[in-house]
């Protein structure tokens, strides 16, 4: 296969009205072949924003059509300060390609834990909200249409739950954090665990639902926290000293998948890439083949980059690299896209 592909366009953005409430955005005039970059964990502090800088310029500079930031835009120790929030939301709005951000744990969960914070997690959740998920579109310069899950009457506080349709590939977005998910052994603690695992539940399920409808080869799943694949995947022991938070979307994943024809594609963060493994078994214990993981680089590593190579004409429809990112002074002013560090492609 050809290393690079063009730039797809964004000529027609469609977005319609979805029998479950919420708006179904399809992205249409979109080749058959195309990739997009996967980022995650930067920047940790003020000192790493020029590397983010660079980051954001090569990707631009690229054949990435949009990016998706899987969340922890902040370090954990950083303030939890609207001043802090929107630093790097300017920083994010200097991107010409589509920006689609989630939620980490370190910008809302860890805030309980700062020490110069007196902030509620939740109260900075629905900060983010505002900041980084506007209505039914991506961040950057060009947009992507996107559907919110708080375009449904009863998840309409979910509006960073999001999903689209880009090059017959069907995208979800959901806000499954680090932190364990925000699971809290203490009783009576886990009413918002409980509520978000609901609505994650319901957005999951519609996602698959319309790409089986609307014979999709392909699904792309993105999350911030690690699922924590390697614990045996059984109903919660309440006798336990730690509950696995990921437990419940780790079972419906495996069950849309074992039951979708496609591929599906979960990117999650992590400190150093993974190009790509099975990470879970069927209820026979044989390993979904048709699902794969590829993990993102972050703080340290802000040189690097996932890049994901979709062609919805192969078997195989995913190939993965890592790229490097090249200070932006060093990029031509007019960077034409299609630029890459020319690393093999290598499917999972």
């Amino acid at each position: 296969m050809s290393g690079l592909w063009p730039v797809a366009l964004w000529s027609l953005s469609v977005v319609v009205a979805g029998s479950a409430g919420a708006t179904e955005a399809v992205n249409e005039d979109v080749p058959s072949a195309f990739s997009f970059a996967v980022v995650a964990d930067l920047p940790f502090g003020p000192s790493a924003e020029p590397a983010m800088a660079d980051l954001l310029a090569s990707i631009d500079a690229s054949s990435a059509s949009f990016t998706i930031e899987l969340g922890n835009i902040k370090g954990h120790d950083e303030p939890c300060s609207d001043t802090l929030l929107e630093t790097r939301k300017s920083l994010f709005e200097g991107i010409q390609k589509p920006l689609v951000v989630l939620p980490g744990a370190n910008d809302w969960l860890a805030c309980a834990q700062s020490a110069d914070s007196t902030y509620d997690p939740q109260e900075r959740l629905g900060r983010l909200r505002e900041l980084f998920d506007p209505a039914h579109e991506s961040l950057g310069q060009e947009t992507l249409a996107v559907a919110r899950q708080s375009g449904m009457r009863r998840f309409r506080d979910y509006a960073e739950n999001v999903r689209w349709e880009y090059g017959r590939v069907m995208f979800v977005g959901l806000n499954v954090p680090s932190m364990n998910n925000d699971y809290r052994l203490a009783a009576g603690r886990n009413g918002e665990f409980e509520d978000r695992v609901i609505a994650n539940h319901a957005w999951l399920e519609r996602a698959f639902k319309i790409a089986e409808s609307r014979h999709l080869p392909a699904l792309v799943v993105a999350i911030e926290g690690d699922p924590e694949f390697q614990r045996p995947l059984r109903p919660p022991d309440r006798r336990l000293t730690r509950r696995d938070g990921y437990y419940e979307f780790k079972l419906q994943l495996r069950e849309l998948a074992a039951h979708f024809r496609g591929e599906v594609l979960l990117v999650h963060a992590a400190a150093n890439g993974t190009r790509g493994d099975e990470p879970l078994t069927d209820v026979q214990g044989r390993p979904l083949r048709n699902l794969v993981r590829v993990q993102s680089f972050g703080t340290p590593n802000l040189r690097r980059w996932v890049r994901i190579d979709v062609d919805t004409r192969r078997a195989h429809v995913f190939g993965v690299r890592f790229e490097e990112a090249v200070p932006a002074a060093s990029l031509p002013a007019s960077a034409a896209p299609g630029s890459g560090s020319g690393m093999p492609d290598e499917s999972p």
